[in-house]
């Protein structure tokens, strides 16, 4: 099959996934994904994957950038520029897949030396094809555990799984502000998150969520601007993240999911206000005792000192101390978290994940290896082959061979003729 019919019959509104999956059969590296995922990988990855056409120079990608599909080169050459005079060729196949893979950005820069023919798929629709059944199945078997999430029934949670995005945080990076607009649903899949308020143009903690909780709803159900900010506190953290539009559509059509969400949101809003004005209680009230300031009356020979109860501010305090004991505590373990993420990499830390996919890079490092191998012979009898043919225009022709044998014998020394027998007879008779 021509790379022509395989344009033709990706651009068609309606696909033959029958022909389709015929010229994808034979890459190693597909037959690895459908021995880990089956043979319905196949037909998922013939339903999404798209071809694109690359002309000579035009760079795919660029040195430092993140990886955001999965490349297949089907036609012509790629350069993986590692320096001004090094570089490695692609000829067919797949193109920094490991990157991809593993979410690393790009050490090099891939252009395209020749015209060339790529197959791609965005990385959110990879997923979906690769982790569609282990990915869902696993974030639903997590979700049932908790009281919440038990209500739902299980093709519900399917549903939100597959329809939301997992998202990345790290330490004091904020998720929303106070005052945005609310775009997103989230459910806490990994980490901790902390509730903030202002008091005084400051912002102070309210409550820190675990695994398991969800927040941003309110917003959303009553069509208004975010009213606390939440900020990530741990160093490794994951959230699902719904958009508001199907936010919006599974409290419509889900009559379930609506009653759940809006009596736990109701609970959680009064509970975060009591909170609040908790917290503003005791703040107003401890700094007046602590900052008192004395009026002095110059006419009077002694100074009045107010009178002030020993007990409230021995308790007092004791709360500054404890509390005081207990965030350094705090901070020294998040501290030491955070030591520990730097000793380990990003890539060790996905493999630990994952060890599933060390075991796939290794034979997709071993397949390459071979093929390299097998390229470099080629290349090396084409080499000699080279070196030892000889055109049939470079052979002289009879007419120069006259020309070199005239040359020769014109250098020669002159030399007599040699003597017929007849003349030697006529000689030794006389």
């Amino acid at each position: 099959m021509d790379e022509q019919t395989l344009i033709q019959l990706l651009g068609a509104e309606q696909r033959n996934i029958k022909l389709i999956e015929r010229y994808f059969e034979d890459i190693e590296i597909i037959q690895e994904f459908i021995q880990t995922y089956g043979k319905q990988f196949l037909v998922r990855f013939c339903q999404v994957v798209q071809v694109k056409e690359y002309k000579m120079n035009e760079i795919l990608i660029e040195q430092g950038n993140y990886v955001n599909y999965f490349l297949l080169l089907m036609q012509g050459e790629v350069q993986k520029i590692i320096s001004r005079k090094d570089y490695e060729l692609v000829q067919f196949g797949p193109i920094a897949e490991t990157l991809f893979i593993t979410c690393q950005p790009s050490k090099y820069m891939y252009i395209a030396s020749q015209d060339s023919i790529i197959c791609l798929i965005r990385k959110d629709e990879f997923l979906r094809v690769v982790k569609r059944n282990t990915i869902t199945m696993s974030l639903v078997n997590e979700l049932l555990q908790y009281p919440l999430y038990s209500e739902f029934s299980q093709k519900l949670l399917e549903q939100i799984t597959l329809r939301s995005q997992i998202k990345q945080f790290v330490t004091w990076q904020i998720v929303y502000d106070i005052n945005e607009e609310p775009n997103y649903f989230y459910i806490i899949k990994k980490g901790e998150f902390q509730i903030q308020y202002t008091y005084l143009n400051k912002f102070r903690p309210l409550v820190i969520l675990a695994k398991g909780d969800f927040f941003g709803s309110a917003e959303i159900i009553k069509k208004c601007n975010r009213e606390y900010r939440v900020v990530c506190v741990s160093a490794d953290a994951e959230l699902l993240c719904l958009q508001k539009l199907q936010f919006q559509i599974f409290m419509q059509y889900n009559p379930q999911f609506q009653e759940v969400l809006s009596k736990n949101q109701d609970n959680k809003s009064e509970e975060y206000k009591e909170l609040v004005k908790h917290d503003i209680k005791t703040l107003s009230e401890s700094k007046p005792l602590l900052r008192q300031k004395i009026s002095v009356h110059l006419e009077s020979q002694f100074v009045p000192i107010r009178k002030i109860n020993q007990n409230q501010i021995k308790s007092l305090h004791q709360l500054y101390t404890e509390r005081d004991f207990h965030l350094k505590q705090l901070l020294q373990t998040r501290w030491d978290r955070i030591q520990k993420d730097k000793t380990v990499t990003s890539k060790e830390r996905n493999f630990q994940k994952n060890p599933r996919l060390k075991l796939f890079l290794e034979q997709l490092e071993s397949v390459r290896s071979k093929s390299l191998q097998k390229f470099k012979q080629t290349s090396q009898t084409q080499q000699t082959l080279q070196t030892h043919r000889r055109k049939i225009t470079d052979i002289p022709k009879k007419e120069d061979y006259i020309d070199v044998i005239h040359n020769s014998t014109q250098n020669l020394p002159h030399v007599s003729p040699p003597i017929s027998s007849r003349y030697m007879k006529i000689i030794f008779k006389n």
